[in-house]
């Protein structure tokens, strides 16, 4: 790693909120030629009411637009899981008069970006913006600066995600076992209690015992909604 990468990767660690994290990857966003940068992470639970997170400098009156949400405090929350408007692990290069998703946003001075959508091991999907007013991004300068936005998106959700865990996983996620991991992983495949019993050789009800238990810590109401939210969060497969 480059002494440069090195000190940003500090200043990163050395960040005590995901509001100072993001501010590091906003000046590496302008040193690298853009006035705007927005970052949303998504988390995988609840199912239908997946909770947002934004934090941004894009202009105040795009702060009402389902896509970008840019309230740069992080503590707005958006419904829209699928807002992102990216796939996880695959860049977009964006002209918003030409794209429908981003057009609001251009008679606000954003034009000419790049996005990158990563998920990360608990199901939680972060994305990172780098906009523009001027200058469309041509495939020279692509070709020079997406390595190091790329490695910035995949570090800034790692940060970030890392100092936001307590708002986007319960707490008691981490405490599942081994076993009742197990347990959801057959219940996801359709197997009954009485065959993961002898999948797992152990009795009836202590197979009953450990699905009342994990169906509390993830709060889900059976164990058929324990094991969807299970694999979410990336509890299994084990």
């Amino acid at each position: 790693m480059s002494a440069g990468r090195e000190q940003f990767v500090r200043r990163m660690r050395a960040s005590r909120s995901a509001g100072d994290a993001f501010d590091v990857v906003l000046q590496r966003g302008t040193e690298l030629g853009f006035q705007f940068c927005a970052y949303r992470l998504t988390a995988p639970i609840p199912i239908t009411r997946r909770r947002t997170f934004v934090w941004s400098n894009y202009p105040n009156a795009c702060a009402a637009s389902p896509v970008l949400d840019a309230d740069r405090s992080g503590r707005g929350a958006d419904t829209d899981a699928q807002a992102c408007g990216v796939t996880a692990d695959a860049t977009q290069v964006f002209e918003s008069m030409a794209d429908g998703l981003w057009a609001e946003t251009s008679d606000q001075g954003v034009r000419y970006g790049w996005a990158l959508s990563v998920r990360d091991r608990w199901g939680a999907v972060g994305t990172l913006k780098f906009a523009r007013g001027t200058r469309e991004i041509v495939q020279e300068e692509l070709d020079d600066i997406e390595p190091e936005m790329i490695w910035l998106a995949h570090l800034a959700h790692d940060t970030i995600g890392s100092l936001m865990r307590d708002e986007t996983i319960p707490g008691e996620i981490a405490r599942v076992s081994l076993v009742e991991r197990q347990i959801l992983l057959w219940t996801a495949e359709g197997k009954t209690v009485s065959e993961i019993s002898s999948i797992l050789q152990m009795s009836v009800r202590n197979i009953n015992f450990h699905i009342q238990n994990v169906v509390g810590k993830l709060g889900a109401t059976n164990k058929t909604h324990a094991a969807v939210k299970a694999t979410l969060v990336g509890l299994i497969p084990v």
